[in-house]
């Protein structure tokens, strides 16, 4: 029930809600005035009625006395038509207890008003002989209060109209102009018109208003140009992020590797081509795909993963939710199809992990290809009966001995590894002038030195090196031949010759001492 006019006032247009406001302000106070002041003309006059009626009752109750008395109505006559010209009166009678009708006078009948009537005792020393009654109507009355109603009616409207036409005035000028001129204004600033000023030069209340909207559109257009600046500046910024991004999205495509990065929830946010390779699918396709989802997509390709056959998401170390957040060792799997893969994963700041997956079947090929190598190479260098060696050149370590350094030196192979070379040489100048020729030539034949076994004694050597790269590194590989043995020949075969030469000496000396006797 409430809201309906709550509405209504709330829809009404001010223009139309000051007018009704207006009307009614005005008229209510105007129309109890009138009202007030029309009863207490009313009752003033009513009184003023009684009042007369009353006197003219006592005047004609006092004029009968004597006609009534010696019962002559010609002598009361003429009272009776003097009270008559008054137009109020409409009927006189006098009545006595022995002539009922002494006398009668009536007007004619009005057509408005009402009709008020008083009798009053006619006494004569102090006995009642008889009795006055006087009929009074109320047309005069009524019609002067009409004409003092017209009179305030009149009245009234004049104040109203000139109320309405001051007030309205003032509202127009005052309040209506303003508003409406504030209006306009927003409708201004509202079409974003913001350079054009707004003056006002009014010293009211709405003259302040208006100021204050001129200092708003100001703030406006200042907070719409530090916007608009801001907006710049952010359009700047998404395109230099979106050239970084492009950016790095073409140094992830350049990447050879599968490169994949994976938030906090373990969805993945970008990857590259590579990494989208085994999938079958783009890198877009992919984005958006959980850990779990992805790897159930390459659990049947797989063969092995770190050795062992694949397991469920959960149960993966790699990918389980517990390590998620956990620092992991890259693991290796191989593919069904022969193919090797080393995956790392690296957490980042806000909880996610950076993959990266690297084809190392090439590796794991070398790999292979070496450890045959190696095996080839051990199988000749144990077989063969010069011991062999290798050393680092700029390194005072070995790389590799045979097992024939064992039997050579004295020692277990595993311990003569760990010995520094320049403790083979029995004096360690030997090895610095061998390495200064390897440095030089880069190959030395039969260079003869002197050794030392693990018990210290020493025994001499021909060494044949050259220089060589032995895994990335500068070596030295060479045959150590013991050359004990051949000193020893060489010393029977001198002193052998020294015999013979002995022999041959006494030999002639025989003959000539034969020759001699002879």
């Amino acid at each position: 029930m409430i809201a309906r006019p709550r509405a209504f006032l709330e829809d009404l247009s001010l223009r139309k809600a000051l007018a009704t406001a207006l009307f009614v302000g005005l008229v209510a106070p105007t129309g109890i005035s009138a009202w007030l002041f029309f009863t207490q003309q009313r009752a003033l006059l009513l009184e003023r009625l009684d009042s007369d009626h009353a006197r003219i009752v006592t005047v004609l109750a006092l004029g009968m006395q004597t006609p009534i008395w010696e019962i002559r109505p010609d002598a009361g006559k003429p009272l009776l038509d003097a009270l008559m010209l008054d137009p109020r009166v409409t009927a006189i009678s006098v009545s006595s207890p022995l002539v009922p009708r002494f006398l009668d006078v009536a007007a004619p009948r009005p057509q408005h008003g009402e009709i008020l009537s008083r009798a009053s005792p006619v006494a004569h020393d102090g006995e009642i002989i008889g009795e006055v009654r006087v009929d009074m109507n109320t047309g005069q009355l009524e019609a002067q209060l009409a004409a003092h109603w017209s009179q305030i009616l009149l009245a009234g409207l004049l104040q109203l109209v000139t109320g309405l036409l001051v007030i309205a005035a003032l509202l127009r000028y005052k309040v209506m102009a303003p508003l409406q001129q504030l209006i306009e204004q927003s409708e201004t600033l509202a079409a974003g018109t913001l350079d054009q000023a707004l003056t006002w030069r009014r010293g009211d209340e709405l003259g302040a208003l208006g100021r204050s909207f001129d200092r708003m559109r100001q703030s406006l257009r200042d907070l719409f140009s530090r916007l608009e600046q801001r907006n710049r500046e952010l359009r700047q910024q998404e395109q230099e992020h979106q050239r970084w991004v492009r950016l790095f999205q073409d140094a992830i495509e350049s990447i050879p590797n599968g490169f994949g990065v994976y938030d906090a929830s373990g969805r993945l946010i970008i990857c590259n081509s590579a990494f989208a390779s085994l999938y079958g699918v783009t890198a877009k396709a992919l984005v958006g795909c959980t850990m779990s989802e992805l790897y159930g997509r390459l659990s049947r390709l797989w063969e092995t993963i770190d050795g062992r056959p694949p397991r469920s998401p959960q149960k993966e170390p790699y990918i389980a939710d517990a390590n998620w957040s956990a620092e992991l060792e890259p693991t290796e799997g191989r593919l069904k199809d022969g193919r090797w893969f080393l995956v790392s994963r690296h957490p980042t700041a806000e909880g996610g992990n950076v993959f990266v997956r690297t084809d190392i079947t090439h590796l794991k090929r070398m790999e292979q290809a070496l450890r045959e190598s190696e095996q080839r190479f051990r199988s000749i260098t144990e077989a063969h009966p010069v011991p062999v060696l290798i050393s680092a050149l700029d390194e005072d370590r070995l790389l590799y001995v045979s097992p024939g350094m064992g039997s050579l030196f004295g020692a277990p192979v595993t311990e003569i590894i760990a010995w520094p070379p320049q403790e083979l040489f029995a004096d360690p100048r030997d090895r610095l002038k061998l390495r200064a020729m390897l440095l030089d030539r880069g190959s030395v034949d039969s260079y003869e030195c002197v050794m030392k076994k693990a018990d210290g004694s020493t025994f001499p050597v021909a060494i044949t090196a050259k220089r060589i790269d032995y895994v990335g590194t500068d070596a030295v590989v060479g045959g150590i031949i013991d050359l004990t043995e051949i000193r020893h020949a060489e010393r029977e075969i001198a002193r052998q010759r020294e015999v013979l030469h002995q022999s041959e000496k006494l030999s002639a000396l025989g003959a000539l001492l034969a020759g001699v006797a002879h």
